[in-house]
């Protein structure tokens, strides 16, 4: 009796262990595997192992396109998190100085964490966005230190008397070369009423002080870009003023010094007495997305000259008219759209895009153009010709394609 249920009870444990050591078998194949994972990368050298992390961590900001994106200091982003995986590793990531090479700077962070980010970047291009309006005068005499090795920079203030003034003496204390500099975007706080708006503030840019420059984005009012010398900017390629119009005249200008720009995007205000009618016809060979926001004034107020471009690349061309304190485009009944005429028939644009909003235009000024552009995929006119007949731009955008007049009638 007492054999048989000693039997018994091991038999009963037996059907206990069995999925146990099934269980024990299967967790231990899988510890194997990805022992096996690891072992290739325990043996790669430290130097590949730290390309490996500097094209993972470009492959992850490639992610977020249109917006510059930079580590934060935090434990859970790179370059801090690579180092909580193994001590190898975060042997590696401290020394590896393009990990570091930009930075977020988060508000009220002390300048010995930064001086500590930036010595691991080495001596190589920084980048890095901050809100001046949140950090000591320490913070920004170090940034203010480092100015010839910035290459991607975002600045942020807000519309406030003291953050306004307190940005002009960053800017102030800065000095004319910007050797390295590729990305420049400034941006203000958009204000919630308040005293009105401070003076300019002048940044003196230039292709001798900033000869590597490829983007400038301005959207902060009363910051204005000076020049000492009228030379072109060789390798700036993307212009976006959004926040508050910029005088036509301005905006001429600047595109004048740019022979070279691929993207344009404009907030543009017609101003009498600072408009220059002197421009010539203005030609830009490699601009390919040209979107202008109209500021809307009065009824019959005069439009940005986009006669006088040539641009024989335009791919996508948009046009709208805005109000300053409403992004949106608003619609004016009696406005009259952009003289695109001229504009299309002495460029020959491949353009595959058009897009008017805000006013009417005249469904002659579309059947004008439209056998001078092969290549439209888009058309988007918001509103039509109030008594306008459309069946014969219907017909032109439905049917072939015709052979295009030489002889473009209102044309300048």
């Amino acid at each position: 009796m007492f054999l048989e249920s000693m039997e018994q009870e091991l038999s009963s444990l037996k059907q206990v262990l069995s999925p146990l050591l099934e269980k024990h078998d299967k967790l231990n194949d899988r510890i194997l595997a990805l022992k096996a994972l690891l072992t290739p990368a325990r043996r790669l050298l430290p130097e590949l192992l730290s390309e490996v992390f500097t094209h993972a961590n470009h492959a992850e900001s490639e992610l977020h396109s249109g917006a510059l994106l930079l580590s934060r200091p935090r434990v859970y982003d790179t370059p801090l998190k690579l180092g909580r995986i193994c001590r190898r590793w975060r042997q590696i990531a401290m020394s590896t100085p393009s990990l570091w090479s930009g930075v977020g700077i988060p508000a009220y962070w002390r300048a010995e964490g930064l001086r500590e980010w930036t010595s691991r970047a080495g001596s190589g291009k920084f980048s890095f966005s901050i809100f001046v309006g949140q950090q000591d005068v320490e913070v920004l005499n170090l940034l203010a230190s480092s100015q010839k090795r910035w290459k991607d920079v975002i600045l942020h203030f807000d519309p406030s008397l003291a953050g306004h003034q307190l940005f002009r003496e960053f800017l102030q204390s800065l000095s004319c070369s910007f050797d390295n500099l590729q990305t420049l975007n400034i941006y203000r706080t958009p204000p919630s009423g308040g005293p009105p708006s401070p003076a300019n503030v002048e940044l003196i840019l230039g292709v001798d002080s900033a000869p590597n420059l490829r983007s400038l984005y301005l959207n902060a009012p009363q910051i204005k870009i000076l020049t000492v010398e009228m030379l072109p900017f060789p390798c700036l390629r993307e212009i976006k003023v959004e926040s508050d119009p910029i005088p036509a005249a301005d905006f001429f200008s600047l595109l004048q010094l740019s022979p070279a720009v691929e993207v344009v995007h404009a907030y543009v205000a017609y101003i009498p007495d600072s408009d220059d009618t002197r421009h010539e016809v203005l030609t830009l060979s490699n601009l390919k997305h040209l979107e202008v926001s109209e500021q809307y004034v009065l009824e019959g107020h005069r439009l940005c000259p986009l006669e006088k471009l040539d641009l024989p690349a335009l791919e996508r061309l948009s046009f709208r008219f805005a109000d300053r304190w409403n992004p949106s485009p608003i619609f004016s009944p009696n406005g009259q759209g952009p003289h695109i005429r001229s504009l299309i028939y002495n460029s020959r644009p491949p353009l595959t895009s058009l897009r008017i909003r805000g006013c009417r235009m005249p469904a002659a000024d579309i059947a004008s153009c439209i056998p001078f552009l092969p290549n439209l995929s888009c058309i988007d006119i918001e509103h039509l010709g109030a008594s306008d007949v459309w069946d014969g731009v219907v017909q032109l955008l439905t049917g072939p394609i015709p052979p295009s007049d030489e002889n473009l009638s209102g044309c300048y």
